[in-house]
Parts: structure tokens; C-alpha cells; sequence
């Protein structure tokens, strides 16, 4: 077995099938209280049933304080494990390895506030919004300070809901000591200046937390926590310091690997002009794919030199089989964690293993990974590429017994989605599409080749192109739908795809400037104005 992404790879204390993750997603779908829905199991389930090696169920809190959402899991005592045993045994019935991150939020609960907080509160009743001395506020404008007895206390909240992730099934923990939450803020050379107590020592916290779950776990029990390597920031601790100071304490707690993240939420100077400290932790769509690479390379050749032998886990803006095999290249990480791309095709490593790559449904990045809203708003977990996300259950696609025959207007995303899920269920399909080419407006977009990353457009139309083929969907270029065929075949469902056409406003000259300066002449499309181009649709 050559492919990197396929080989079995063994940490301390576990063995996973191949270097695919699910990385942990803030899933938001957990009922009033924090426990697991049917929803939430049906999303899991999809992922691991995917083929990933391991499956990190998304940040669940330790804590109410500390919600950033208030459909977060939690785990706030022991009547959560019975739930969180359902997310465990769907994940193992999947042959994957399963692990749950932990979280706290810290400065972040004041995130996504539609109206004025009090000080030091989040949004949500009941929560707060502090950190190690309030200077550098993420939501709440008027941050509090985390006492000394405080941060003892999330100490023990952080290793009992370890213990209860060890009673519920879980292989592994993961812990989120990154962007904006408590432990990260604690870590941060910005944030955490000036204290006069223990907490001083910035990594004490993070270093207590999994010195206490071992206590009560066993030092055998895997960690995999997630951590800020780099934050980013002028004035911020970046990769050498976190070698020189927070590596060694790690890699000291016999940690089976290290979760690398880079960049932070903080309101501080990025230290990168191009690309700033926020953008590196989700990556927008403009954002170079694999923009932590260079970072992974460059803590794996400091890790090397000081002796520090620590599996190291990457991720961010990684959508094609062959940007996930350079994340796992010579020199790189040991494992490949995915978010985005997981939801908009959870089963990507079985057709890896499987040599369908080309049936791959490659992320377009276009948007976050929520349906609505962000995860600090109401958001639920979803994807606009793939709908039947966390629905798997509910709309899951069993063969007809009656096939029908069905006429599809317009060969756009709507059409060719259409087609495709009528074909599979095993209904005649007969796709018409009055240009000469499928794709619709995403195509023409996808080779708008003068802003970067826009050819992840186009991945959407090439996919449906893809399986349209495969499934032998009878297309029809060149000829519009018409009435009279309508009548003459008879169809039992007609679906009318033909999409939209823009509304612009009325602007002296813009018209003329359509003309003249449509992206569309340099792009292989017509160069006729947006509004009448017969692709913008």
C-alpha cells in the first residue's frame, strides 16, 4: 500500500486505519441542555461510515459558563454518558476510532451578541466572558478576570468530563486549547500579562488539565490535544517559542499526538500582511489552500531538532486527494483532519481506498460549514454542496419500485442535483440544457481566473458533469425544453431548473461598463453583460 493517506499508523496507545481524521466540527446539534439528538448520531454516523481512520466527535463544553452556543454538547455531569455512548457506537460500527474534544470558552461567549452585554457576560444566560486579564476582549467588550480558584476548578470540570468521555466508549480526548478559549487565552503572550498567581506560568493551566485526567483516567488513557502553535500576532508567541517552552511540557505528559492549529482570534496586529491571524484558523475562501503546511513543515524540522519524537496532526484548506497527501508528505504531519470537506462528502476516504477519487465531491469553500447563521449564532452544522448532511437518516435513498419518467429544464447545479438523485433512486432521467455546455452560473464562475481560488467554483459543476456521466443520465445539449416535447413524451415529473436571472440595479453607465469590462471575455464565456448571459443563471 503506497498511498500515504491509506497507510495504518500506530501513536503510544492507538492505531488508526489510515492518516484520514474528522477533525472536531462545533456541530450544534445537541438539545436545550447539551445532550445528544438523533440528528447529531446521524451525522456521526455518516462521517465514520465514510472510512476516516478516527472520528472526533465536534467541541463539547465542561462547563455551562463557557457556551458559545446553546446547542453545543455538554458534558456537565454523568447522565450526559448514556447519550454520548449513542455518538460511540455508531462511530465504532463504522470502524473508526473515536474521540471527543473538550471546551471551554473563555473570552469567546460574547461572540455573536445581537444586543448589549452586561460586563463580563456571554450571550447566552449563564455564561461568562473572561480571560486571564481581560486586555485583549474577543466578544464582550468588558471582559472579567479568571480568578486563581476559578481556573482550579475548570481544572477538575475539564478531567471529570475527560473521565465521563473514557466511561462513555471514547478511544481518545482531545482537548480545544486554541483560538480564544480559555486554556489558549492563558497561553497567549498577549493576554495573559501581569498576573501575580500560579497562572502566571501561561501553561500551568493547559499542563494541569492533563495532568488531572491522567489522574483519573490512567496515563495510558490517549490524549490528542489541539493546540495553537503559532498565534500569529506582532507580540504573540510564535512556532519557536512554542517549541522552546510549551513542546517539551507537552511531549513530557506522553501525549500520543499533537492537534496543530495556527493563527487566534485575539483583536491584535497580525504578524503576516496578507494573510491575518483569523484567516488561518478557518481559512476563507480566499486564503491559499494548505496555508499551515509551510508551519506543520517548519514545527516537525523544530521538533526534530531538540529530539522531540510527537505524531503532529494538520489541517486548513485541504479539498483535493492531492493537497491532503502533501499535508501528510515527508517532513509534513502524520494524519490529515478534515472539517469542511467532511460535510460536503463525508464518504471522501472510502473512495479514496476504493480509487474513485474522481467521485469525490471537492469542497468549494464557498461560505462556512454551517446552514445558518456561524457557530456562534444559532448555526447548525451543514452543507450547501451536500443537503442530506446530518439528514442521512431521514432522507436516506432507497430504490424505487416504480420508476417515473422525469424531463429536467436546465442543466445548471439545481438540474444536474436533481438528476442525479433521480437516477440513483432509479427513475428515467432526461436532462436539456438550451447552452452548450452543463454547469450554469457555477461553471462560468468557476473560471473567472482572475481572482485566486475561484477554479474551487468550478468544482461543483465538475462533480455533477462526473456522475451525470457515470450514472448515464440521457443529456441533451443544445435544446431547450419545450412544451410540445413536454406533451409529446408525456413525462410523469417535469422539474424546471432554469435558475435566475440577476436583479442589477439601474446605475448610469453600468451597462456600458458590463460590456466593456465583463470577466467573461478572458474566461471562455460570451462576452455579453452578466444579465444576459445565457450561463448566469
Amino acid at each position: 500500500m503506497t498511498d500515504p493517506l491509506l497507510q495504518p499508523f500506530q501513536t503510544r496507545n492507538l492505531t488508526f486505519r489510515n492518516r484520514m481524521v474528522h477533525a472536531p466540527t462545533t456541530m450544534n446539534m445537541s438539545d436545550d441542555r447539551g445532550y445528544v439528538t438523533r440528528q447529531a448520531v446521524g451525522a456521526y454516523e455518516a462521517l465514520a461510515a465514510g472510512g476516516f481512520g478516527a472520528v472526533c466527535v465536534g467541541a463539547t463544553n465542561v462547563r455551562w459558563d463557557g457556551l458559545i452556543n446553546e446547542r453545543m454538547f455538554g458534558f456537565y455531569d454523568d447522565t450526559y454518558i448514556i447519550s454520548q455512548r449513542e455518538l460511540v457506537e455508531v462511530i465504532h460500527n463504522n470502524g473508526a476510532l473515536a474521540g471527543i474534544q473538550l471546551f471551554y470558552g473563555g473570552l469567546i461567549p460574547g461572540v455573536g451578541a445581537t444586543f448589549p452585554l452586561e460586563p463580563g457576560k456571554g450571550w447566552i444566560p449563564g455564561t461568562v466572558s473572561w480571560g486571564p486579564t481581560g486586555k485583549y476582549p474577543i466578544g464582550n467588550q468588558q471582559p472579567g478576570v479568571v480568578s486563581t480558584e476559578t481556573y482550579r476548578e475548570l481544572v477538575e470540570a475539564y478531567a471529570q468530563a475527560a473521565r465521563r468521555s473514557k466511561e462513555a466508549g471514547y478511544d481518545y480526548v482531545s482537548f480545544h486549547f486554541c483560538h480564544g478559549s480559555l486554556p489558549h487565552v492563558t497561553l497567549s503572550l498577549l493576554e495573559n500579562t501581569g498576573r501575580n498567581d500560579e497562572y502566571s506560568d501561561r501553561f500551568l493551566f493547559c499542563e494541569q488539565i492533563l495532568q488531572r485526567t491522567q489522574e483519573l483516567c490512567g496515563k495510558d488513557y490517549p490524549i490528542i490535544p489541539r493546540l495553537v502553535c503559532d498565534e500569529n500576532f506582532v507580540g504573540g508567541y510564535d512556532l519557536d517559542y512554542f517549541i522552546e517552552n510549551y513542546a517539551p511540557r507537552l511531549h513530557a505528559l506522553g501525549i500520543d499526538a499533537l492537534d496543530c492549529t495556527f493563527g487566534s482570534m485575539l483583536p491584535a496586529k497580525s504578524r503576516d500582511p496578507e494573510v491575518s491571524s483569523g484567516e488561518i484558523i478557518g481559512g476563507g475562501f480566499y486564503v491559499p489552500n494548505l496555508v499551515a503546511l509551510p508551519y506543520i513543515k517548519r514545527m516537525r524540522e523544530g521538533l526534530d531538532a531538540r529530539g522531540i519524537g510527537m505524531p503532529l496532526m494538520g489541517s486548513c484548506n485541504i479539498n483535493t486527494p492531492a493537497q491532503m497527501r502533501a499535508m501528510v508528505g515527508e517532513g509534513a504531519a502524520d494524519f490529515f483532519a478534515s472539517c469542511r470537506q467532511s460535510l460536503d462528502d463525508p464518504d471522501f476516504p472510502r473512495k479514496i481506498a476504493e480509487g474513485r477519487e474522481d467521485e469525490i465531491r471537492k469542497s468549494t469553500r464557498t461560505g462556512a460549514s454551517l446552514l445558518a447563521g456561524n457557530i456562534f449564532g444559532k448555526g447548525v452544522a451543514g452543507s450547501a454542496q451536500n443537503a442530506a448532511f446530518s439528514r442521512d437518516r431521514e432522507y436516506r435513498l432507497v430504490p424505487t419500485l416504480h420508476p417515473r419518467r422525469v424531463l429536467i429544464a436546465g442543466g445548471g447545479s439545481g438540474g444536474m442535483e436533481y438528476a442525479i438523485t433521480a437516477s440513483e433512486a432509479g427513475h428515467r432521467v432526461t436532462l436539456f440544457e438550451k447552452s452548450g455546455q452543463l454547469g450554469g452560473a457555477m461553471a462560468w464562475a468557476g473560471n473567472y481566473r482572475t481572482l485566486p481560488n475561484m477554479e474551487q467554483i468550478a468544482y461543483q459543476p465538475d462533480w455533477h458533469r462526473t456522475m451525470i456521466a457515470k450514472l448515464g443520465v440521457d443529456v441533451r445539449l443544445n435544446e431547450e425544453l419545450s412544451l410540445e416535447r413536454i406533451l409529446a413524451e408525456k413525462p410523469d415529473v417535469v422539474v424546471v431548473a432554469t435558475g435566475a436571472l440577476p436583479a442589477m440595479p439601474e446605475a448610469p453607465g453600468l451597462d456600458a461598463a458590463l460590456e466593456s469590462g465583463s470577466p467573461a471575455a478572458s474566461t471562455g464565456c460570451c462576452a455579453r453583460a452578466p444579465r444576459r448571459c445565457p450561463m448566469a443563471r
